[in-house]
């Protein structure tokens, strides 16, 4: 046990400042050319719109009064694939309200990275993932009730790009819209496979009171 408490104090060095204070997080969503380099080719084709219902020709004499009603436009064709996730929301706080939403859904293609919240590292959030820029056909990635930075991490395999303290994770992994983020901690974070557990601590046969 006392040598799975090394760890342990490794990672209470990133969590706690030195006045003993709740260190901080920064969760950042990276620009559009950033997401598509970490994705990979999108290869998905494009959906293609219905061709439009032909109006029925009128008779001469209503033709000759009114005239033909102009063909309907076809619809646009969307400049994104509605079938990849296109937005993202981050919503604070243990439970997802209205309320929590204060940032709004942003679209995954930005031309620079967008700063999503700063939050301390024991601190509860989740998001809201899209198919449409705006929000529609969305989707919930719940983080739990706390400790939601390091659940980010360690649920969807946060790499780092440093010593530990910027880190990239993907909330869509292998998907052709990621959605790749950017969490930034005050101090270097240690592995995940070096994070304690209940096993490394010696704890999973410890008797309670």
């Amino acid at each position: 046990m006392a040598k799975g408490l090394i760890p342990l104090s490794a990672l209470c060095d990133t969590i706690l400042k030195p006045d003993g204070s709740v260190s901080t997080v920064t969760v950042t969503l990276l620009n559009g050319q950033a997401q598509r380099q970490l994705s990979g080719p999108d290869l998905a084709p494009l959906p293609i719109s219905p061709p439009p219902t032909p109006t029925p020709r009128q008779s001469g004499l209503t033709q000759f009064f009114v005239g033909d009603k102009p063909p309907p436009l076809p619809s646009p064709t969307p400049s994104y694939n509605p079938r990849n996730w296109n937005g993202v929301e981050l919503v604070s706080g243990a439970k997802l309200r209205p309320s929590a939403r204060a940032g709004g859904v942003v679209p995954i293609d930005a031309p620079s990275d967008l700063l999503l919240g700063r939050f301390h590292i024991d601190d509860p959030f989740h998001f809201l993932v899209f198919h449409t820029p705006t929000g529609g056909g969305g989707e919930i990635v719940d983080l739990g009730q706390n400790w939601s930075s390091l659940r980010l991490l360690g649920r969807f395999s946060g790499k780092p790009i440093d010593t530990g303290q910027t880190w990239r994770v993907s909330l869509k992994p292998g998907e052709p819209s990621a959605v790749w983020l950017q969490i930034v901690f005050e101090n270097p974070l240690p592995a995940i496979d070096a994070w304690p557990t209940v096993d490394s601590l010696g704890l999973r046969d410890f008797a309670g009171p």
